[in-house]
């Protein structure tokens, strides 16, 4: 069986693809907010963290990471000792730093301003888990227009799930888009001054991906089953309907 999903990006040369909620077949906006369970990230002004232990292995043009950096400009990034990307977003691909890059909306942002916050958080269960990375209210930099959103990075199919909840911008160029470790292969799904409009939700599928919407390995679109889950007594017997 085979589903045909519409892509924003053509694919690059490595083959990773995108696609968003406003296309046929495109991830579905779910925004889970992790604010009161996650794991609170202190950065301020132009800072990038170190690596976050993700708790999974999640593949990126063809190599395994089981940690991430966030950059304090809304983006992250596979590789160590990058720039924190101030104070503009750059064109993806580029092979200037930083690199390995994987952005929402690169731009001069500041989490040390009031009210901004960024948390983590491991989701799902064993072999369908993903990492959460969640920028809650981040004013840009000096003061305004606060953003709001979430990557997840999937487990098994390693696509990358970006949901908007709130893009505005202050008239500064934003980058959202990913590229290869050394900058030459990439996606730009967005490179410019305008707001992105909301809710929003943009999915990177790489060309091994089996879930190009976006979901974990156990979210064929195409197959479910009723019901979903129960216990069978030894010896028992119960009907399960598969409904293709």
């Amino acid at each position: 069986i085979t589903t045909t999903v519409e892509t924003v990006c053509p694919p690059d040369a490595y083959g990773y693809t995108c696609t968003d909620s406003n296309e046929a077949g495109g991830p579905t906006y779910n925004f889970e907010d992790i604010s009161a369970t996650g794991t609170p990230l202190t950065l301020g002004d132009d800072q990038m963290s170190a690596p976050i232990p993700m708790g999974l292995t999640f593949d990126y043009y063809g190599t395994a990471y089981t940690d991430i950096s966030v950059s304090s400009n809304g983006f992250l990034s596979v590789l160590l000792g990058q720039s924190s990307g101030c104070c503009t977003g750059g064109t993806l691909p580029s092979p200037t730093t930083p690199n390995g890059v994987i952005s929402a909306w690169w731009e001069d942002l500041d989490p040390g301003e009031p009210g901004g916050f960024i948390y983590y958080q491991l989701l799902g269960n064993a072999p369908n888990r993903y990492f959460v990375i969640q920028f809650t209210d981040i004013q840009h930099w000096p003061s305004g227009n606060p953003v709001t959103f979430q990557y997840k990075l999937f487990e098994g199919t390693s696509n990358i799930a970006i949901h908007y909840m709130a893009a505005p911008s202050d008239g500064g160029t934003h980058s959202a888009g990913i590229e290869n470790q050394d900058g030459t292969i990439g996606l730009q799904y967005y490179l410019g001054p305008a707001s992105l409009a909301t809710p929003l939700a943009v999915c990177y599928a790489p060309p091994t991906s089996v879930a190009p919407g976006c979901r974990g390995l156990q979210d064929a679109l195409w197959l479910s089953e009723s019901p979903a889950s129960g216990t069978i007594p030894v010896g028992d017997t119960a009907m399960v309907d598969i409904i293709f």
